[in-house]
């Protein structure tokens, strides 16, 4: 089995562009940055339970990682449809997404 620190660790070592983002390449050291920093918000949240949906690959890639990191539960959508979103919102203490939801 790949261990999380094994993943952060490849990808703190790969200096080549990995990921595309809206407007720039990434590397790997910059992609496990963001996803860091990201863990360190979701740290301070008594969250646990997170929807995750992301049309961007490199958005994806930093939600999943920091969730990860952070030690979450993460249930991925297939979807950001509204009835998904709502039948989810029971399931989960919060929501990690691309567009806004109410609900």
């Amino acid at each position: 089995m790949i261990s999380l620190t094994h993943i952060m660790d490849v990808l703190h070592s790969r200096d080549e562009r990995i990921i595309q983002t809206h407007d720039a390449a990434v590397s790997g050291p910059e992609l496990a940055l963001a996803a860091s920093r990201f863990a360190d918000v979701l740290r301070e949240r008594t969250e646990d339970r997170w929807a995750l949906h992301m049309t961007s690959t490199y958005d994806f890639a930093v939600a999943f990682l920091g969730l990860l990191s952070a030690d979450k539960d993460i249930l991925l959508l297939p979807n950001a449809l509204t009835g998904m979103l709502g039948e989810t919102a029971s399931e989960v203490d919060g929501f990690v997404l691309d567009v806004r939801f109410e609900g």
